[in-house]
């Protein structure tokens, strides 16, 4: 919790679905330890059909799980974005520009670019705060308004 950081009740919430699905996570690998850990070798697994069964059944839930996981996790990460826009976007810059989608939309576009930039970066030493912030920098500077017309 130190290291994420939830803000507010929506966030906190969002953290404990993250939390909870780790912790399923674990136990399903604890799980399928136990039951894998009586065979000799391979073979002993994909012959026995029980346990076969009980480990695709166990593969299903940690699938399932895994999504759980990873939704709060992005979910998370925009609302987090999101609040970060909300305090850190130059004072004038919503009236000059305002979006053409909503922030959480806005936070999701630059999180994707912010992996992309690491991605295609040959310098590990960016961190991804840092790809962020060019990101937002990168199209504020582009930002066109919008032309309306006179009469």
């Amino acid at each position: 919790e130190a290291d994420v950081r939830p803000q507010g009740a929506i966030q906190l919430t969002m953290f404990d679905q993250l939390v909870a699905s780790a912790w399923n996570l674990r136990r399903i690998r604890r799980m399928e330890y136990a039951l894998t850990d009586s065979a000799a070798h391979y073979m002993d697994l994909v012959e026995n059909v029980e346990l076969t069964v009980r480990l695709d059944r166990l593969a299903r839930h940690q699938t399932r799980i895994e999504r759980s996981f990873l939704r709060s996790l992005k979910e998370l990460k925009a609302l987090q974005t999101e609040a970060a826009l909300t305090t850190t976007l130059p004072a004038g810059f919503m009236q000059a520009a305002p979006p053409l989608a909503s922030r959480i939309q806005i936070a999701k576009r630059t999180q994707a670019l912010a992996i992309a930039a690491r991605q295609n970066a040959s310098d590990d030493s960016t961190s991804a705060t840092e790809a962020e912030f060019s990101a937002l920098c990168h199209a504020a500077r582009h930002h066109q308004p919008p032309k309306t017309k006179t009469a």
